[in-house]
């Protein structure tokens, strides 16, 4: 990351597909990588085992708070499978990040990706 990146604002997702699991792994992952990376996060999206309605509600506010804070230019995940594991889903989220200069991170360790916008 750059030293013009450095001090940015993100916001975190984390999502699980059963009632059994839990999102502490993945929000230490996300929050790892925001301190490593000398980010500032402004929220947590997601982190309930919820309907797919629901799923969409949760990503709807967080787009609508990255829409509303100019100062919001990362949103971390810890795998991308987090965030859908619907592939057109991903893309209207990235198409959306795109419109409004966010980039998404991958944090996890093993995957060490980025998705710019």
């Amino acid at each position: 990351m750059t030293k013009e990146h450095e001090f940015s604002n993100c916001v975190v997702w984390t999502r699980f597909s059963t009632p059994h699991q839990e999102t502490n792994h993945q929000r230490n992952i996300c929050e790892t990588y925001a301190t490593a990376h000398e980010l500032s996060i402004k929220g947590y999206y997601g982190g309930t085992f919820t309907s797919r309605d629901a799923h969409n509600d949760s990503i709807k506010q967080m787009l609508e708070a990255i829409k509303n804070d100019a100062s919001i230019k990362y949103l971390l995940v810890s795998n991308l499978d987090r965030l859908s594991r619907d592939c057109n889903k991903i893309n209207e989220i990235i198409s959306i990040l795109k419109a409004f200069e966010v980039t998404l991170v991958i944090c996890k360790p093993a995957y060490r990706e980025f998705i710019n916008s």
